[in-house]
Parts: structure tokens; C-alpha cells; sequence
């Protein structure tokens, strides 16, 4: 067989019939293990340089390009977003806005067509759970603010104070009543969204707060659902209670923030 020396000096990668993506391989060891494990082990390959996969029979006619080329290092992937495999972007097709790869088509087209519902499609927290989640997380913030408003007169000593000063007390209270239930509440939103994914209401009830691509919700984008989360309580909290009527469950705050509440 005739093989040019370019096509021997780069790194190669291969998709096989148990549907994984093996490399970097040489291109000697690409025959080697259809050799050992038959010619149709191999189902596609891709070397440094190529634009895209080819199959394994046409090896010797795969257009090459520059290796220095942006992004000729490594192969193209696809991910599947019902299975989550890894496959070239041959083997993965869009389906109503869902990455499918060949082996989970079937399953997806067969339920479209069925009107059952579709493989990968999460499960949205109701209107009850939300609710319910949201009164665990009422709660806990009442706890954490009478806990703070022991501590708050206990360190400042505000008995003191008041006797001493009545307008410097009204102050301190006024500012501790104004400013601490706010960054309280930021800050609780916050940090367990980012952190787990969820607040304390919300673990209880087996709920995920996540992207729309149903990933993992980053600390600034938990911090902006936060503070977002003030609109929804605007006008007797119709923020919220719009997820009564919404397909996806979505409050205000997920609508500006793109995110969604679902059960894992």
C-alpha cells in the first residue's frame, strides 16, 4: 500500500464500532488494530490536519490541511444530549434543537412520532414543589435572621446604646433592618446555587436549579438570579406565580436568567 509520509508523521484518532473515540494513535497502529480485532473494528478516522472524519476505507484520500490551523489538533466532536456519548460529527444529528447521535436516533424519532415523551427531555419541578421549596427556604432565612439579630445586639451591645443615645440606636437598627435581610438573602441564593446547585428548600424537594442546556448554574449567574429574584416579588409576587401557567415551570427570575428548576 502506498502511503505518504505525511499521512505516517501525524497523530491519529478513531471512532470504533463500540462507539468510543480512541487517540492519539500512530498511523501504524490504526492497521495494527484492525488487524487484531477485524476490518470493521474501525468505523472512522480523523489525522492532525483533516477537516473532518472520513471512513476507515478511504484512509489514504483523507483531505489533509496546515497542522498549525486553528483547532487541527484535536479531532471535531459532537456530544450527544441524550446519552452524553462522544461521537464525531457524522454520527450525530439536530433534532428540534437536541444534539442526537446514531445510536439514540431511533429511540428519539420513535417517540416524536409516538407524542410520547422525548429521551433527554428533563422533568420540571411543578408550581406545588417550587412553592413548597420556596417555604422550607422562608424559613430558614427567618431562622438565619433572628439568629443574626441576637448576635447583632449581643456584639454592638445596642441595650447599651439605646439608653445612651436613642438616635444612634434608631440608626444602627434602621440600617440593620434595611441592609441585612438583603445581603442575606443574596448571599444564601448565591452561594448554594453555585456551589450545589439548589437551596435548602429545593434539596428537600429533590429539585436542580440549572441552564437552559441543563448545566451546571455558574456563581454569577446564581448571583443575577438572586437579584432578580426581586422583580418576581414585586406586585404580590406575581413573579412567581406566573410558573403556575408557564410549560417549563419558569418564574420571572428564571426567564431573565435563562434558567430552569428541574427533578434529577
Amino acid at each position: 500500500m502506498g502511503v505518504t509520509q505525511d499521512l505516517e508523521t501525524r497523530s491519529w484518532w478513531i471512532y470504533t464500532v463500540s462507539q468510543t473515540i480512541e487517540g492519539p494513535l500512530t498511523f501504524g497502529d490504526i492497521f495494527r488494530l484492525s488487524n487484531e480485532r477485524g476490518q470493521n473494528f474501525i468505523l472512522l478516522v480523523w489525522c492532525e490536519g483533516a477537516k473532518n472524519w472520513t471512513s476507515f476505507s478511504s484512509i489514504e484520500q483523507i483531505p489533509l490541511g496546515d497542522v498549525e490551523e486553528a483547532g487541527s489538533k484535536r479531532p471535531p466532536v459532537s456530544h450527544c444530549d441524550l446519552c452524553h456519548a462522544t461521537v464525531p460529527p457524522n454520527y450525530a444529528i439536530r433534532l428540534l434543537g437536541r444534539i442526537v447521535c446514531a445510536a439514540c436516533k431511533p429511540t428519539f424519532v420513535q417517540a416524536l412520532q409516538e407524542g410520547a415523551p422525548l429521551p433527554g427531555t428533563p422533568r420540571f419541578g411543578t408550581f406545588g414543589q417550587r412553592a413548597a421549596a420556596k417555604l422550607i427556604d422562608q424559613m430558614v432565612f427567618l431562622a438565619g435572621v433572628n439568629a443574626a439579630v441576637i448576635q447583632f445586639f449581643y456584639f454592638l451591645k445596642l441595650d447599651d446604646i439605646r439608653e445612651t443615645s436613642p438616635v444612634l440606636f434608631l440608626a444602627l437598627w434602621e440600617l440593620f433592618i434595611a441592609v441585612f435581610p438583603f445581603v442575606f438573602g443574596v448571599l444564601y441564593n448565591t452561594i448554594l446555587v453555585a456551589r450545589y446547585g439548589a437551596t435548602f428548600g429545593k434539596m428537600a424537594l429533590g429539585l436542580r436549579i440549572v441552564t437552559a442546556g441543563c448545566e451546571r448554574v455558574s456563581f454569577l449567574r446564581a448571583l443575577g438570579r438572586s437579584l432578580a429574584e426581586m422583580i418576581s416579588s414585586l406586585v404580590f409576587y406575581l413573579g412567581y406565580w406566573v410558573a403556575a401557567f408557564d410549560e417549563e415551570k419558569r418564574t420571572w427570575h428564571d426567564h431573565i436568567c435563562g434558567t430552569r428548576v428541574i427533578q434529577p
